[in-house]
């Protein structure tokens, strides 16, 4: 090690009182002065060229009271000329530590580990560490959470964990209301367990939710096992939608109902509910009676020639297989609600004939009734029955009108104008005009004319007239 530079004896300084020296002595305060900085520069230079360094300098304080300084100490002035030891901050050499606060101004650049046990503040709040609270603040001196983000006015970014989960929240600067927080990427995920995904904004804004990373609409969600989306009441009431690998949808409420409110539209007209209306329509958007079927074809038939459009059949028993009711076609241009062999009735419209018809098809009689009875009852032969008991009785004719009071048949003009017939329980017959006169034309009248005993023979009875109450027999002749 090179010893220091050695300082030269200085020139003898005359005694004087006067305190001037460099006014008394110009010549010898020169020539003090600049030995003096002479010797301080060479060492200086030493010290500069770190020749001290390879063994320990021993500084003293001098002065009363003196003694050697501490090990590890810092000096600084204190104000009067004099060297003095930080108390609170020490060093060895690498490490610099403080019990106190340490205060900074300008930049800090620290190499290694830098260990604060109290408050940490970087520019009063751009960073600021609550020590006390454990608590993270940036932009904000005073952090209300674990991690404490002010953007701005009212512009509150809180994470915390309470409850062992991870909280985020956006609040105001009274933390009294919550505020937007926005979230920006190309896409945005959220992972499970794992660091699977679960759910992903791609970048056109729509919800991918599963495994896939592009959604099909606003949000897609996928599964290949149970429901791809709930809709939940409690966890216990809920209506699941699913999609299975065909393509087709199952809509399960686990109540069993499903309302719809509002139209209802299938395939655009194949089926469409008019809610506001109260109405159904099939071939048709827009129906105008509660159940309304159109055929936009070219020939105006619903469904083939045989087959059936809509129909209601018997699953099982004598009639397994057949038709109660169905909308059908029976031939080209003809239209036909339509039962089958056990069916009650058929509605037909024929567009060739524009006619409206009522008929059955096989051996299946056709009833016509108000106020779920019978009125009018056609068997398979066509005789027509009505009145009392229609469908339990054969019509003995025709037309078979039964009732046990008034009249069977009224043949009327105009309401007020007409003729009865009735049947009573002896078998007469009464035939009243409301008018004056019975007119009964014809060429050959017989009027209850008993069986001839054999061609050309006389029967030897009469029949009888009743006018006024009056009887008057009429001869018969022979059988002609």
């Amino acid at each position: 090690m090179s010893s220091p530079p050695v300082i030269s004896a200085l020139p003898a300084v005359p005694a004087t009182s006067d305190p001037n020296f460099e006014t008394l002595a110009p010549a010898l305060f020169s020539a003090i002065k600049n030995s003096f900085i002479g010797e301080v520069n060479a060492v200086a230079s030493w010290i500069n060229a770190g020749s001290w360094l390879t063994t320990p300098l021993a500084v003293s304080s001098g002065g009363t009271g003196a003694s050697t300084f501490s090990s590890g100490k810092l000096l600084y002035g204190n104000g009067t000329g004099a060297l003095q030891a930080a108390s609170g901050v020490s060093t060895d050499g690498t490490n610099l530590s403080t019990g106190g606060n340490l205060g900074v101004t300008g930049n800090a650049s620290v190499t290694g580990n830098a260990s604060v046990t109290g408050n940490l503040a970087v520019d009063t709040d751009t960073l600021f560490v609550d020590a006390a609270n454990n608590r993270v603040g940036i932009g904000t001196a005073n952090p209300l959470k674990t991690l404490h983000t002010k953007l701005g006015a009212d512009q509150n970014f809180w994470l915390e964990n309470p409850s062992s989960k991870v909280r985020i929240s956006a609040v105001n600067d009274a933390a009294s209301a919550y505020v937007p927080i926005e979230i920006t990427g190309s896409t945005v995920s959220f992972n499970g367990t794992g660091g699977a995904q679960s759910a992903v904004f791609d970048s056109s804004g729509n919800l991918a939710v599963g495994a896939h990373t592009t959604a099909l609409g606003k949000l897609d969600s996928r599964s290949t096992s149970g429901a791809q989306i709930v809709a939940s009441y409690d966890g216990s009431n809920y209506t699941a939608i699913t999609t299975n690998s065909s393509g087709d949808c199952a809509i399960a409420p686990s109540g069993g109902d499903l309302a719809i409110i509002g139209n209802l539209a299938v395939d655009t007209s194949t089926l469409v509910v008019d809610a506001a209306n109260n109405r159904v329509g099939i071939g048709t958007a827009s129906p105008v009676l509660k159940f309304d079927v159109i055929e936009s074809g070219a020939s105006g038939v619903v469904g083939d020639t045989t087959g059936s459009a809509i129909g209601v059949m018997h699953a099982t028993g004598a009639s397994a297989g057949q038709y109660a009711l169905a909308l059908r076609n029976t031939g080209a241009g003809t239209g036909s609600l339509a039962g089958g062999a056990y069916a009650s009735q058929i509605i037909s419209h024929s567009t060739n004939a524009n006619s409206f018809e009522v008929y059955t098809t096989g051996l299946a009689p056709l009833f016509l009734g108000t106020n779920s009875t019978a009125r009018i009852y056609i068997d398979s032969g066509g005789l027509v029955g009505m009145g009392t008991g229609a469908g339990s009785f054969t019509p003995l004719g025709k037309l078979d009108s039964r009732a046990t009071s008034g009249a069977q048949l009224v043949a009327s003009y105009d309401g007020s104008n007409y003729t009865t017939i009735t049947t009573n329980s002896s078998g007469d017959c009464t035939i009243a005009p409301t008018g004056d006169g019975l007119t009964i034309d014809g060429d050959d009248i017989r009027i209850n004319q008993a069986p001839a005993a054999s061609a050309g023979s006389a029967t030897g009875t009469y029949a009888r007239i009743n006018f006024n109450g009056t009887y008057y027999k009429i001869a018969l002749l022979a059988d002609a």
